[in-house]
């Protein structure tokens, strides 16, 4: 875990030293699930374009321009999809580019870290942009119920639309489905071994379980592996565990030379 030196809010409390995140996130994992700022989850599929984070939000005066886009397209599946691109537009001094893990990172000088693989997207931002953004991560103001939506739209599927950019006639929403999978797949796929190894209290990564709610993984997983394999599941545990870590939990080894690959 790439530590920062912004990272931290640290005060005197009853003569001890505490300190918590000056940052939240926001991320987005496996083929289609996302996390605002607030912690409200939705799902998006399809091979559109969507504005990320912005800070020219209407009524709001952005005292650093800031853009994050993403493009989605269908990589190697007709029925799974996924972020190939991302795009940041920003007026900064200096930036920062390294590796962390699989993870690609931007970090800029006010406080912005974006990290991206194949699995997981995360963007960090400092508590000073609360209630100053807009887009799909939502406007970072401690209330997750209005996040995505705008003034003329209520509806969230609606909202998540209104932060599509480019030509949208060229791409297509596809809904959460799951009518392809067989009952006794879905037992199959809820098992301890298989999805359940996410909500095993005495797991690999039960250290993670007070931090991160494991359960719309789980059911994320769950859906997942009814078009794919087990690589499938390896990718959502991968995508779980770096969510944690950047969340600052630390996480025991869960690869094994018989799954996932040590």
């Amino acid at each position: 875990l790439q530590t920062h030196t912004w990272a931290l809010l640290c005060f005197i409390k009853d003569g001890k030293p505490l300190c918590s995140l000056k940052t939240k996130i926001c991320s987005a994992w496996g083929d289609s699930y996302y996390r605002t700022f607030d912690g409200r989850d939705f799902v998006l599929q399809g091979n559109c374009n969507y504005t990320l984070v912005q800070t020219t939000c209407p009524g709001l005066n952005a005292s650093v321009p800031l853009q994050i886009n993403i493009a989605r397209a269908y990589l190697n599946s007709a029925s799974v999809s996924a972020i190939h691109m991302v795009q940041i537009n920003a007026n900064v001094c200096s930036i920062k580019l390294y590796m962390t893990g699989l993870s690609k990172c931007v970090e800029t000088d006010f406080g912005l870290v974006v990290t991206h693989r194949s699995d997981v997207l995360t963007v960090q931002m400092p508590r000073i942009f609360s209630g100053n953004l807009c887009g799909l991560c939502g406007n970072f103001n401690a209330n997750p119920q209005d996040d995505l939506i705008t003034d003329d739209e209520s509806d969230l599927s609606l909202a998540v639309r209104h932060w599509q950019t480019g030509i949208k006639h060229e791409c297509v929403d596809v809904p959460l489905n799951t009518s392809g999978c067989h009952s006794q797949d879905i037992a199959l796929y809820r098992g301890k071994d298989f999805c359940g190894r996410l909500l095993d209290r005495e797991g690999v990564v039960q250290s993670c379980h007070k931090t991160v709610d494991p359960q719309d993984f789980y059911d994320n997983c769950v859906h997942d592996l009814c078009y794919s394999n087990q690589t499938t599941l390896c990718l959502v545990l991968s995508s779980y565990v770096a969510v944690c870590q950047e969340m600052g939990v630390k996480v025991d080894e869960w690869r094994a030379s018989d799954f996932c690959g040590k």
